[in-house]
């Protein structure tokens, strides 16, 4: 989970560590522990985060990432972790060191607009194909595909 990546990235950029939100089924050492919560609230925990952290190097990160990008909370990954590729959130990605981390924070803020638009497209794209419609098609076509006539 690389909790102490992110305490030291907070400490760096002055920040308070106890600002941290988590959530899931590991107790960080510091933050705020939401444990598991339910879509509702996740929701709206995306929805006030500025930014998602998905720094671990061996998690896959894909739903959380686009989930975070669907609301609007910019995902920060760490280059070690191949997801990142996958799901085109290069713009996004820092070094798993918290000066990288900090970077990649203080380059977003300046840039806002440019990451922004990033953002808007990624999750355009992300809802396009993630959609409950766009699932259901996917598994209609694959299925309709092993159908063989008598």
């Amino acid at each position: 989970k690389r909790f102490n990546l992110i305490g030291e990235t907070l400490d760096l950029m002055g920040v308070g560590r106890n600002q941290l939100v988590v959530a899931g089924t590991e107790t960080p050492p510091f933050g705020v522990f939401a444990e598991k919560i339910d879509d509702e609230a996740l929701d709206a925990l995306y929805n006030s985060s500025k930014f998602t952290f998905l720094l671990s190097a061996t998690e896959g990160q894909g739903c959380t990432a686009i989930e975070a990008a669907i609301a609007g909370s910019f995902p920060i990954l760490a280059s070690d972790n191949p997801m990142a590729y996958e799901l085109g959130l290069e713009e996004f990605v820092a070094d798993p060191n918290p000066q990288s981390v900090a970077r990649k924070i203080n380059e977003i803020e300046g840039n806002g607009k440019y990451y922004a638009s990033i953002l808007t497209g990624l999750r355009d794209g992300f809802i396009k194909k993630y959609s409950v419609q766009a699932v259901a098609e996917q598994v209609i076509s694959r299925y309709d595909n092993f159908i063989v006539p008598f």
